[in-house]
């Protein structure tokens, strides 16, 4: 047995490296059964933790205690000057810290690359020396440099990679379908950790080939592209936003359909707009033009394509806007959205069907934005608003009173009381507050295990800040087994707070169905045990989006405590799997086209924050915990809403800060890494083929580029002529 001196507070050992991890033990005080979480630090830099929860019984009083297992990332492996374990948010030391003696002057920075088979080279770099400086991150190929930038971006993990994030893009002659070796380089000519890197892209998909293989039956080909079609779903190529007009040059169409554009009366911006279109019956549609927008040749055609063929009322397009020095970026929009459109309208140039005027109630006096606004809602009204993937026109965007002033009629119309506001982040976009048609008892449902540390920050932010009375605290506890937090739980049952044990194996989606069914509220809120509000009108503004007509759940906005949006939507088609908007946005940050300051909709929300009716969610079955116990149960149970007409709202007005996973840790033992897998290949299987309507497929599903800052190659849908 080994020996240890009672004197200090933390007892320990770093038993060395084991496999690709290190491995310990560690205990507070004289009680060894305590189960503490451990931090693994290689030179300043923090890479994850973990609970130590393996049992070993010859350390101790005896008795035994815990250990851990810490994995070490593979990019830093071997080239690490200290390595050390301590306990999680203190620098209390577990044993003595590992070292790899090695000279200053030989020393290979810390970092990482991740390569997409497509153009785009990102990962993160830190001066081990001096980790404050930004280094700057170069491609050569044949001893030239390609391609240079500094390594800024945010990035939300590790933390200590945040402001040292980099994508490097390298230009479309490289996708010639030849191996190219790039060498990625920091301002001290090293290599970062993975370089080099062989590149061998075509701008096609690699199913394209087989149209030239003669030698292959038509059974034969139809299986290939099977293949190759679900390979490349799975790693999708991309190209940066910088090199957009190489991109468009190369992927977008040159020519129109043929398509008859009589018939269409043009309308830029003037006072006579509403009274032409009242008094002219031989149009077949209007093509409205705001006064800040430049057409593209062919746009019309475009759009009278789309209008014919998805027998809709109206129909937009993507845009482009002129940059500061004079070049054009794209403005990618998602599919019609009215949520969106009430925030800002992002459509661009419409073409409308002249069916749509009678119902849209113009008044001769109608000013163009209320012309237009009138128009575009009463199509709303009459189906749906088709979207041209295509940039037809060159945009600036603006706002005028006069929209607000219409909207507000519009809406308050249907929704009495509804109020539109300034946005308080953005003068030029709305807020919509609408009002709530009634105050049903909300249910608060807060899984926990231990962590009264996490608990109690919780409940006091919610219980202290939450402005709705008609509300339920809900905590669920899955098997606790630490005298702090069981003394916690019964000191909150005295306030009113409800504790509903659950004392079966962890199984997030299960353990959540029994609490609803175990609840009194009408309505549901999923809220996880490590998040603390922000805004005392949450219940209030979440709520009032769920009451309107069709929307099946609301989520929050939720951030890192380093202030970048951890949660802005979820993404559905990464990797065939599904991710969160705005890992790269802090939260004042307006986001791509602004939709990290807007209401919209997405594909689906996390339910570290998620809103429901508890009806909807009991005739749903719920969330599915025999396919998805622990991950993308709430995006199943999203989806399943969606394909059932539900909608499922964002709102930037709800924040929370969140400490994702804090309580529960990350997937590194075998068998958690086994049901990851299985959750992933599941929901491959039931939402692979899913195309999200809310993510333009112009811009990259790519992992190694955040959504809104890759182009897809190449892109997932094309026109044709």
């Amino acid at each position: 047995m080994k020996e240890v001196k009672r004197n200090r507070a933390i007892e320990g050992h770093l038993d060395g490296l084991s496999g690709n991890g290190v491995s310990g033990w560690v205990y507070q005080g004289d009680d060894p059964t305590e189960r503490l979480w451990v931090e693994l630090w290689i030179d300043g830099c923090s890479f994850g933790c973990c609970r130590a929860e393996s049992f070993h019984p010859d350390v101790g009083f005896g008795d035994g205690c815990y250990g851990f297992w810490l994995p070490v990332p593979q990019a830093v492996s071997g080239d690490w000057k200290e390595l050390h374990v301590c306990l999680v948010n203190t620098h209390e030391l577990v044993g003595e810290s590992l070292r790899l003696p090695k000279p200053a002057s030989q020393a290979t920075p810390l970092g990482y690359i991740a390569y997409d088979r497509g153009l785009a080279l990102s990962g993160w770099i830190v001066d081990s020396g001096f980790p404050q400086r930004i280094v700057t991150v170069s491609a050569w190929h044949r001893k030239q440099k390609i391609v240079e930038i500094a390594a800024n971006k945010r990035c939300f993990r590790p933390q200590e990679a945040d402001g040292h994030g980099f994508t490097l893009t390298l230009p479309l002659s490289f996708a010639d379908g030849k191996e190219h070796l790039i060498e990625v380089l920091d301002d001290r000519k090293k290599p970062l950790p993975g370089s080099p890197i062989l590149v061998r892209t075509t701008t096609e998909r690699m199913s394209a080939w087989l149209g030239e293989r003669k030698n292959l039956s038509p059974t034969e080909k139809k299986l290939l592209v099977a293949v190759l079609e679900k390979y490349e779903a799975l790693l999708p190529k991309s190209l940066g936003l910088s090199l957009y007009t190489d991109w468009s040059d190369a992927f977008l169409p040159k020519e129109a359909p043929r398509v008859q554009t009589s018939g269409i009366m043009t309308l830029r911006d003037s006072r006579d707009m509403a009274s032409r279109m009242i008094r002219e019956s031989s149009s077949q549609s209007y093509f409205l033009l705001p006064g800040n927008a430049v057409l593209r040749p062919q746009a019309e055609k475009w759009l009278v394509q789309a209008l014919r063929e998805t027998k809709t009322v109206a129909a937009y397009a993507d845009a482009e806007s002129v940059c500061e020095n004079g070049g054009l970026q794209p403005l990618f929009k998602p599919d019609w959205d009215p949520f969106l459109f009430y925030g800002e309208d992002y459509l661009g140039p419409v073409l409308v069907a002249s069916s749509v005027v009678p119902s849209a109630g113009l008044e001769d006096e109608d000013d163009p934005h209320t012309v237009r606004t009138k128009l575009i809602l009463a199509a709303d009204k009459k189906g749906h608003i088709a979207h041209v993937p295509l940039p037809l026109s060159v945009e600036k965007k603006r706002e005028d009173a006069a929209r607000r002033q219409v909207l507000e009629r519009c809406l308050s119309q249907q929704h009495p009381g509804t109020r539109i506001l300034v946005h308080e982040r953005k003068e030029a976009l709305t807020r919509i507050v609408w009002p709530l048609s009634s105050r049903p008892k909300i249910s608060v449902i807060i899984p926990t295990k231990n962590r009264a540390d996490l608990l109690r920050v919780c409940l006091h932010s919610l219980r202290e800040k939450t402005t709705y009375e008609n509300v339920e605290w809900v905590v669920v506890d899955n098997n606790s087994d630490e005298r702090e937090t069981k003394t916690f739980f019964q000191s909150i049952k005295k306030t009113g707070v409800r504790v509903i044990p659950y004392n079966k194996p962890f199984n997030y989606a299960e353990l959540n169905n029994f609490a609803v069914k175990a609840v009194d509220g009408d309505v549901i809120c999923f809220l996880n045990n490590d998040t603390e509000l922000l805004t005392p009108g949450w219940l209030e503004e979440m709520l009032s989006l769920l009451l309107l007509p069709d929307v099946g759940c609301v989520g929050a906005k939720l951030l890192w405590p380093n202030g970048l949006v951890q949660h802005g939507g979820v993404l559905v088609g990464i990797r065939q799997l599904a991710a969160h908007v705005g890992n790269r946005w802090m939260r004042d940050d307006p986001g791509y086209m602004n939709r990290n300051f807007l209401t919209q909709q997405w594909s689906a929300v996390t339910a570290a924050c998620l809103l429901t009716k508890r009806s909807l969610f009991l005739e749903h079955g719920g969330f599915n915990g025999l396919s998805f116990p622990v991950a993308f149960n709430d995006v199943d149970y999203c989806l399943r809403l969606r394909r059932g007409g539900k909608k499922i709202l964002w709102t930037p007005f709800a924040e929370f800060v969140h400490h994702e996973s804090a309580s529960r840790g990350k997937d590194v033992l075998p068998a958690q890494q086994a049901r990851a897998d299985m959750e992933m290949h599941r929901f491959r299987d039931d939402w692979g083929g899913y195309e999200d309507p809310f993510y333009n497929p112009n811009l990259s599903l790519s992992t190694v580029a955040e959504p809104f800052e890759g182009l897809a190659m190449p892109p997932r849908w094309r026109p044709h002529s």
